[in-house]
């Protein structure tokens, strides 16, 4: 009798091994499966986060840029008039204000801006006062971030 519980035994031992290899295969190619897909879930996280962190670079970039204008368009400012407008005149009388600006470079410059994808806007006339501070600041801005920046002899 108790060798007929041992054969059922280890039969049922070697049926219940069997089912565990087959648990354990089934098991482990579940988690090659679940791993698979929390790669997949990662791999798509990291790459909308490598878009994000791209983006944030190029905006940093831009500001970093828009940053070195505007120390350049100071320096312009402080060297052609000590950052002062009213009565500032310069070359002869041909030049008035905080940026120094000549007449005709203003307008000619002026029209050039308001042509240019990202004109600036004039508080006066739609293609701006010669002889307004601000519209002489913006142009000036404008100038310097368009390759003009070399029309004052300040500019270095």
């Amino acid at each position: 009798m108790s060798r007929g519980w041992l054969i059922c035994t280890g039969g049922t031992l070697i049926i219940v091994v069997a089912l565990m290899r087959v648990w354990i295969f089934k098991g482990s190619e579940m988690e090659r499966i679940d791993i698979k897909r929390e790669m997949e879930i990662n791999n798509r996280a990291i790459a909308s986060l490598q878009k994000k962190i791209d983006i944030l670079q190029r905006k940093i970039g831009e500001v970093n840029e828009e940053l070195k204008h505007r120390e350049i368009v100071q320096k312009i400012i402080d060297c052609e008039s000590s950052g002062r407008h009213e009565g500032i005149w310069g070359d002869g009388g041909r030049s008035y204000g905080i940026a120094q600006f000549q007449k005709m470079t203003f307008y000619s410059l002026a029209a050039k801006a308001l042509k240019s994808p990202n004109p600036p806007f004039f508080r006066g006339r739609q293609r701006g006062d010669w002889k307004d501070r601000e519209d002489q600041i913006k142009l000036l801005a404008w100038a310097v971030k368009n390759g003009y920046g070399n029309l004052w002899s300040c500019y270095k």
